[in-house]
């Protein structure tokens, strides 16, 4: 009989990675994703007008990513 696995993740290390994980089903906003990663806003805005970032334009000024 196989054991259950966790699905714990013991590599996060506090409770703003751990809500991070629990916000990936949902849309992030700049701030958001910039603050997960670890970049500036203005890097993703270069990353999407490069091309190397898919963003949902939901106005002209909103954008979300998945």
């Amino acid at each position: 009989m196989q054991a259950k696995q966790s699905t714990q993740r013991p590599f996060l290390t506090n409770n703003t990675e751990e809500l991070a994980w629990k916000q990936l089903g949902k849309l992030l906003t700049n701030q958001e994703l910039a603050g997960f990663l670890g970049v500036s806003e203005r890097f993703l805005e270069l990353e999407i007008n490069r091309g190397r970032l898919r963003a949902v334009r939901l106005s002209n000024r909103l954008l979300r990513f998945r």
